[in-house]
């Protein structure tokens, strides 16, 4: 492939995904995962409530997000990020398909009472193909990383489109480590979806721009509960349980105080930001 074909590229890269395939495959097992894991979900992939307040900053100084706009979040998980644009001034709509997700997000609601959030359980898919929100943003959720959840975000948002994505190492260790030593396919590699993004972006005539943030990301939960988590996630792939919860056991041990996982790490995140043309080429993908 030359340079001009980073449509076919991307979505090529998510057609070789062993993750994508799965959650295309067996998005029940993913759906169970989500809601039996909704609590611990942000922390355990690093992001805190002081990331979510710095993106969600960040959105708003660079224009993407200014106080009094309609937001959509897609995949909104627990809400960390829907709670600090609606701090910000912002009406947000927080949808996600895990009711395990939106019921944590409505106590994060009562507990902050936010009021500018308004949850929504629902299939992205499902929703209208109409521009009711000033912003959509799409923060870790892969179905909206490839050249046709570009198109879909586009069908729903009036001005900007945010795409927040990894972009290096994970903030902790143990998963990589756990995969490593219990899976047969190589784990994943972080980065390869913003290249993609910012590319054909760039191809289309969006002149996307990328905000990338090293955020402070603090692992403090229950050692049970990370085992859970971790027995949860590598459950879905088939790994046989007396060899997992081992391994489990040998790579969080070590991190273990009083009955706690504690560990300081960094989170490396990219903000894939563009303004929807008005003539979206994309509209008919």
């Amino acid at each position: 492939m030359t340079d001009s074909d980073w449509g076919r590229r991307w979505e090529a890269f998510g057609k070789g995904s062993f993750l994508k395939k799965t959650q295309q495959d067996h998005p029940e097992k993913w759906c169970d995962f989500y809601d039996q894991v909704a609590e611990l979900w942000e922390q355990m992939a690093g992001l805190s409530p002081g990331s979510a307040e710095v993106m969600a900053g960040t959105l708003a100084d660079q224009g993407f997000a200014p106080a009094g706009s309609s937001v959509l979040e897609i995949g909104c998980g627990p809400g960390n990020l829907s709670v600090a644009l609606a701090a910000c001034g912002c009406r947000v709509t927080a949808m996600d398909q895990s009711l395990g997700m939106i019921r944590v997000l409505k106590d994060k609601i009562r507990a902050t009472d936010s009021s500018g959030v308004a949850p929504l359980a629902a299939d992205w898919g499902s929703l209208d193909a109409v521009r009711n929100h000033d912003l959509a943003i799409a923060a870790f959720f892969p179905e909206a990383c490839c050249p046709q959840g570009v198109s879909r975000m586009e069908k729903l948002a009036k001005h900007a489109c945010v795409l927040v994505v990894g972009n290096g190492a994970p903030a902790f260790p143990f998963h990589r480590q756990i995969w490593t030593k219990v899976m047969d396919t190589p784990c994943p590699a972080a980065g390869d979806h913003l290249t993609c993004a910012r590319n054909f972006l760039e191809q289309t005539g969006r002149s996307p721009v990328v905000q990338t943030l090293d955020l402070p990301a603090v692992l403090d939960v229950p050692f049970l509960r990370a085992r859970e988590y971790f027995t949860s996630y590598f459950s879905m792939f088939g790994c046989p349980l007396p060899l997992l919860n081992k391994t489990i056991d040998q790579v969080l041990e070590p991190h273990v105080k009083n009955g706690r996982i504690y560990y300081e790490g960094q989170s490396a995140v990219a903000m894939v930001c563009w303004t929807v043309p008005a003539d979206s080429p994309l509209s008919g993908g």
